[in-house]
Parts: C-alpha cells; sequence; structure tokens
C-alpha cells in the first residue's frame, strides 16, 4: 500500500517481450503470462513467457520506439 505505482505493469502493460525485441507495441496479452524481474510486472502476449527470462536491457532500449508509435 507504501508503494502501489511499483505493484503497475511495465510498458503501459503491453508485452514485454514485443518491445524488446521488435519495438513493437503489442496489446493482446496472456492474462496469466508474466514475470517479477527486479520487483517490477513484465506481462507477455506469449504462453511461454514464464519459462524463459525477459531481457529488460533490450526492453528499456527499445520502449522509447514502441513508446513514439503509441503518440503517433
Amino acid at each position: 500500500m507504501a508503494s502501489p505505482i511499483s505493484y503497475a505493469p511495465q510498458y503501459g502493460g503491453l508485452c514485454a517481450e514485443g518491445v524488446a525485441a521488435h519495438g513493437e507495441a503489442t496489446v493482446n496479452i496472456e492474462p496469466e503470462s508474466w514475470q517479477i524481474i527486479d520487483g517490477k510486472l513484465y506481462l507477455s502476449a506469449a504462453a511461454s513467457f514464464q519459462d524463459r527470462p525477459l531481457d529488460v536491457a533490450a526492453s528499456e532500449a527499445k520502449w522509447p520506439i514502441a513508446h513514439s508509435k503509441l503518440t503517433q
């Protein structure tokens, strides 16, 4: 309750793998497919997302690309 923003999904709830791999803004996420990395929640469109680690560095690097596509 002290820090509710820390429980908000990263990338506005978009697919973290889509952002990492392609800089794309995929909104059709799989509600059961998520990871918590360093206290942050990441969602995915892939059912197998929980079976492999997310490349957070790639996601962070490509997030500006995906975000700009959303604001065009």
